[in-house]
């Protein structure tokens, strides 16, 4: 009897999970559908996340900056309100005091636009590589990737 329970938890579990991954295709399925030719060049040398939502259920945004740096020294952090797609706070983390983050017209415009994807993840490297996660799984890798130059990464793999 335990044999034939322990067989039919790990069958819904594992139904359970494939579900999830439908679900995860599917949405990016959608995303590559809907955004597969984007120009994501306003968005290069930065990454925006979507860390988690207020107690009005807004989404909280961290964005890195590597404009100047290799890694970031800091990030911005901004709300959205959802039902007016318009920024209701900011404010900004600094690793260090030679650190500078701007919170500026172009970055709560940048901010607006990734709201508009429906994404929880977006990081644009300086060579237009995009990185993109679609459904929030946690940190971690992206689901969705876009060289710009796939023949020239391909190579440096190979290398």
């Amino acid at each position: 009897m335990v044999n034939l329970l322990n067989v039919f938890f790990t069958y819904i579990f594992l139904i359970s999970m494939s579900a999830c991954f439908d679900d995860n295709d599917s949405a990016n399925k959608k995303f590559v559908e809907k955004y597969g030719n984007e120009v994501f060049d306003d968005f290069i040398n930065k990454s925006f996340f979507v860390r988690g939502n207020d107690e009005n259920k807004d989404p909280i945004i961290l964005i890195y900056d590597y404009s100047f740096f290799k890694k970031p020294c800091g990030f911005a952090v901004f709300t959205v309100n959802n039902k007016n797609q318009t920024v209701k706070k900011t404010s900004k983390t600094l690793y260090n005091d030679s650190c500078e983050i701007n919170i500026d017209e172009k970055t709560t415009n940048q901010t607006l636009q990734f709201i508009k994807y429906d994404i929880n993840y977006l990081e644009v490297d300086a060579n237009k590589n995009v990185s993109i996660k679609v459904i929030f799984k946690g940190e971690g890798q992206a689901d969705l990737i876009r060289f710009s130059d796939l023949k020239s990464h391909l190579s440096k793999i190979n290398f």
